[in-house]
């Protein structure tokens, strides 16, 4: 009686294990995605960065050829997992400031692996991005300089009964008085 009680408790966990190792294997050889967008003069600049999946110690099984960027199902870009790029790879692209939720997605066009050998060709992620609204045109600034040139100095020197005497240009007249000895 122990006994079947055994194999029927080990029965019963068996759908659980495999449950289990189902799940480890949809989660493993796909792309991550992470989309953000800030304003750039009147549009929104998207970055897109995309990494290979990370829970894994065999390098090699990061690797991918072709990863496929799309927006709005449409293809913006490619790019590769390599050892090289550190299995990362990012994209910029622009789109209208309308406060719109798009969708980004990467998608492995190639099986993983160096030589595909690992497979999941078609595994993908996406992310949704809501872009800024009203991006403004960069503001133009108008400065207005005015140059005032120095004021300069001239001065005229005059004989007046014997004496020289500096005075302005357009002074007055000099008024020439006796001189008194006194």
């Amino acid at each position: 009686m122990k006994r079947s009680k055994m194999l029927a408790g080990a029965l019963a966990l068996l759908p659980a294990a495999g449950l289990l190792a189902i799940t480890q294997l949809a989660d493993a050889h796909h792309p991550d995605i992470e989309a953000s967008a800030v304003c750039e003069a009147e549009l929104a600049k998207v970055t897109i960065s995309v990494t290979s999946w990370t829970e894994t110690d065999e390098p090699a099984r990061r690797a991918d050829q072709d990863i496929v960027v799309t927006w709005d199902d449409v293809v913006i870009g490619h790019g590769a997992f390599t050892a090289a790029n550190n299995y990362h790879f990012t994209l910029s692209y622009t789109a209208p400031a309308n406060g719109t939720t798009h969708v980004a997605r990467a998608t492995a066009a190639a099986p993983f692996g160096p030589n595909g050998e690992y497979g999941f060709q078609g595994a993908y992620r996406e992310v949704s991005l809501k872009v800024p609204t009203d991006c403004l045109p960069p503001a133009t600034t108008t400065t207005t300089s005015t140059t005032v040139a120095p004021a300069t100095t001239t001065t005229v020197q005059v004989q007046v009964l014997g004496e020289t005497v500096t005075r302005p240009p357009a002074a007055l007249p000099v008024e020439v008085l006796p001189k008194f000895a006194g």
